[in-house]
């Protein structure tokens, strides 16, 4: 479940809050409100305060805004390149309870690259069993044959363009239940940043209280704060090209300012799977000099069609 290309945007741009974070040791007597005068704290507020000046950068390739381009000379190559595509970040990205429905082409492309072959519904004409899928991968073909799928409520990611491009769907249900989801979100985001062991950039608090981040990893965060205090850096990982309703997925974040668990001990605390908690993709990055985590669930966020 890793996006090479999110993953190395991540790397880079925490790391330019490394020189802030030097310098910072050298800014003593500098006082701030609450957490910041705290011991060590900032060195922390420099680091935050570089990777906000960066920030854009990282969304910008965390949550592209357009579709990715596919390469190929001519029309059919485009087409390949951008069905290829599509699966590569179906395999990486969706999980593998989610019923995954495609054309004869893109579920073969699936199922060689690992996706369960059980999991994989092959889209018939008319759109038979599109509403069966909790995720559509929507090619040419499929809009011609499929209008049910082509119309799935989210766009989770997008790869091509024109006449070749390739869509991943998601049905997430009414848009009376999308309006109920926000809400719900919403409500989870105010609870959360309510929290006294939560610090969140200005950028991460906007996104908590505007019900962007997925349910999961509120929960999760949550579940953190339990164990100390948790500094929040960003929330990212919609896909390239994905619709505004789609929730964030993923979330860098380590131990604030010396309270509470680090890095590595934030991995050590994290859950499992059990029936409140999906187990989450962890890799490390770092903030600055300070070590940090990359937390990611699985698409599509819950409130679409059921995984199974």
């Amino acid at each position: 479940m890793r996006a090479a290309r999110t993953t190395w945007a991540i790397r880079s741009v925490l790391a330019a809050g490394a020189g802030a974070a030097a310098r910072g040791r050298r800014l003593g007597g500098v006082r701030g409100p609450g957490w910041m005068q705290q011991p060590g704290a900032t060195a922390l507020a420099a680091a935050v305060l570089a990777v906000m000046v960066a920030l854009p950068v990282l969304l910008a390739v965390a949550t592209a805004g357009g579709p990715v381009p596919a390469g190929g000379s001519n029309p059919a190559e485009a087409a390949a390149a951008a069905q290829q595509a599509a699966a590569r970040w179906v395999t990486g990205q969706v999980q593998r309870s989610a019923r995954v429905g495609c054309d004869e082409q893109v579920c073969a492309a699936l199922a060689a690259q690992g996706f369960p072959h059980g999991r994989l519904l092959e889209l018939g004409p008319a759109g038979a069993g599109a509403r069966q899928a909790a995720v559509v991968v929507v090619t040419p073909a499929v809009r011609g044959e499929n209008p049910a799928a082509a119309a799935a409520d989210q766009v989770l990611a997008v790869f091509g363009h024109g006449s070749q491009r390739v869509e991943i769907r998601a049905a997430a249900g009414t848009g009376r239940q999308l309006r109920a989801g926000l809400a719900a979100r919403q409500r989870q985001g105010r609870l959360l940043a309510g929290n006294a062991n939560l610090r969140l950039t200005a950028l991460a608090r906007r996104q908590l209280l505007g019900g962007q981040v997925d349910p999961r990893l509120s929960s999760l965060i949550a579940y953190l704060c339990s164990q100390g205090r948790t500094l929040i850096l960003a929330f990212t990982d919609s896909g390239p090209g994905a619709g505004p309703g789609v929730p964030l997925r993923s979330a860098v974040l380590t131990g604030a300012a010396g309270q509470g668990p680090a890095a590595q001990q934030l991995a050590s605390t994290l859950p499992g799977s059990t029936a409140q908690f999906e187990a989450p993709s962890v890799s490390q990055v770092r903030a600055g000099s300070r070590p940090a985590l990359r937390i990611e669930f699985a698409a599509p966020a819950p409130g679409g069609a059921p995984a199974s």
